[in-house]
């Protein structure tokens, strides 16, 4: 469609934007509203980019679709942990203790979230939004444009079901 169009194409993953969004209506990492939801504790000396946002997408068989962030006072994101598939309980024994988990991975997942001590934002946060990938072209306008729309395509964490079945039957 934007190669028709000519015009730009950003590529940004739904996990980044759902952690963009987690901020989108304040200047620091964390809303002030959200911390106070989910009682973050202050830390003596923390910079306000000290906190890690890990935002978490269902992938369903008891695994999600994860990537870690750290919030820098530019607005931008520093990613501690790059998109990947993944158990639960890995991505759990990876986190430091000042992570914070949002979206619908880590509603599903809250019980085991809560058990290994970290928090879990409400609802919507984590959930990527139009907002947020535009605060993120804008913040980043290089960064992730696409400079060959002709052969762009997305890029997927995992094979599908069915790709994983045909390959077995194929096997």
């Amino acid at each position: 469609l934007c190669h028709s169009l000519g015009i730009p194409l950003w590529a940004v993953s739904s996990l980044r934007a759902g952690a963009i969004s987690m901020d989108f209506d304040s200047d620091g990492p964390i809303t002030t509203s959200l911390q106070e939801q989910i009682d973050i504790p202050d830390q003596e000396g923390a910079s306000e980019s000290s906190q890690s946002q890990c935002v978490l997408f269902d992938a369903r068989e008891n695994r999600v679709y994860a990537a870690c962030y750290r919030p820098m006072l530019s607005g931008d994101l520093e990613t501690i942990m790059a998109p990947h598939s993944t158990t639960i309980e890995k991505i759990l024994l990876c986190c430091d203790s000042t992570t914070i988990f949002a979206g619908g991975g880590a509603q599903r997942h809250s019980d085991q979230i809560y058990a290994a001590g970290f928090q879990v934002a409400p609802p919507p946060a984590g959930v990527p939004t139009a907002a947020a990938l535009h605060k993120i072209a804008m913040n980043s306008p290089k960064d992730f444009r696409v400079t060959d729309i002709s052969v762009w395509e997305p890029q997927y964490l995992r094979v599908s079901s069915a790709e994983r079945l045909l390959k077995e039957k194929g096997s």
